[in-house]
């Protein structure tokens, strides 16, 4: 494993942040880790989170696609802690998995409300409230590899990941003259969560790359939770030279 590179980061002690998606997975690991630090975060998602920290967390249950839903979490998260450094985008499906010719239609569409409204939801809210109170912040969209190349059995996925870095490359263009927001497209990398369970329980006809995640799971070669926080918040609080890159993808925790 390599090292961490948490010790490069500046000090995140009361930094606030906020996560949707936040249920489990990669999202309510980061909360977990972002509070083990001294942050304080405001998280969501279709069922409440239930994230410990005590006043130091806020959870709600927000569905994304619902833009006056994301509206209010956003309004009650900055009434509550006076500001937002750090918004991340987290929530995201991977199914309908399968060749797009058997795809339902419904499935599909519900993939794109919940990939790409709500990354729309999410950045719109956090920007306009950036810009009313004039004061600075980070955006960070999770997208994927699958954004950069096709899978045979992910059509939905990834539209929705290429999607999600094209909206934010969009928004940093807008918003980059007036100075609030600096926005990222982030890739994470491969974390055991539920989603990969799922992927490792496809049928090669359906999935045909799942033999390759099986594999990463029989080696243990995935990024930990801790790994993808850790540079998160690098990211976000003490940049170096992707500060000025939009898409970006992290380097695996173990290296080959």
């Amino acid at each position: 494993m390599r090292e961490s590179v948490y010790a490069a980061c500046v000090d995140v002690a009361n930094r606030v942040a906020v996560i949707t998606g936040a249920s489990r997975g990669l999202g309510r690991g980061m909360a977990e880790e972002f509070v083990a630090r001294g942050m304080r975060v405001a998280v969501c998602a279709r069922t409440r989170p239930a994230v410990d920290g005590g006043d130091r967390v806020w959870a709600a249950p927000v569905d994304v696609t619902d833009g006056d839903a994301v509206d209010r979490f956003a309004d009650e998260a900055f009434e509550r802690f006076g500001h937002v450094d750090l918004w991340i985008n987290n929530a995201g499906v991977l199914e309908p998995i399968g060749p797009l010719r058997d795809t339902d239609p419904a499935a599909w569409r519900r993939a794109i409300d919940i990939n790409v409204l709500g990354v729309y939801h999410g950045t719109r809210a956090y920007v306009r409230r950036l810009r009313a109170a004039r004061r600075t912040g980070v955006l960070v969209n999770v997208s994927s590899g699958a954004a950069y190349h096709g899978y045979a059995g992910w059509s939905a996925y990834c539209a929705s990941k290429a999607a999600v870095d094209l909206l934010t490359e969009s928004v940093q263009l807008e918003e980059q003259a007036d100075g609030w927001l600096r926005a990222h497209a982030v890739a994470p990398g491969v974390i055991d969560t539920d989603m990969q369970a799922l992927i490792r329980a496809q049928s090669p006809d359906v999935f045909p790359m799942v033999d390759k995640f099986v594999e990463m799971k029989r080696r243990g070669t995935f990024s930990s939770v801790r790994w993808v926080a850790d540079h998160m918040l690098r990211l976000a609080f003490a940049p170096g030279d992707d500060a000025a890159a939009v898409r970006l993808r992290f380097p695996p925790e173990h290296a080959d």
